[in-house]
């Protein structure tokens, strides 16, 4: 995601970001770097970004207010209701994938485990498509 890669490119922004959730949100958590190797590690991302989104928009402000233009686009972006709309859809696809996920992540699979897993997965994507 775009804002991960702002924040993450300077450690000045990663400062600021950190500070600020610390004396509003009484939290210390990191945004997660998307990578191609893990199963979910988009899923996780956008999870993260659900979280702390209302510490990553006041972080933006702050840093436009302070002159990083480059903070503007991104968080123009971020405030649209489109946007925030399918992070909300994404988190729900991630929340019914996740128990899936993990039976995927054993090292010993169990095909019967894992037809169980997926016949409830699809269940539940049939309900959230309803």
């Amino acid at each position: 995601m775009t804002c991960v890669k702002f924040f993450n490119r300077s450690s000045c922004k990663i400062k600021i970001f950190q500070d600020f959730q610390k004396e509003k949100f009484d939290i210390e958590l990191k945004l997660i770097k998307p990578t191609d190797i893990r199963w979910m590690s988009k899923f996780n991302v956008v999870e993260r970004v659900l979280l702390l989104y209302p510490a990553i928009v006041q972080t933006l402000t702050i840093l436009v207010r302070k002159g990083y233009l480059d903070a503007t686009c991104i968080l123009l972006e971020l405030k649209k209701i489109r946007n925030i709309a399918h992070l909300a859809i994404i988190s729900d696809i991630s929340f019914i994938v996740e128990p899936l996920n993990q039976t995927l992540q054993y090292q010993e699979l169990n095909l019967e485990q894992i037809e169980g897993s997926l016949a409830l997965t699809l269940s539940k994507l049939e309900e959230l498509s309803s």
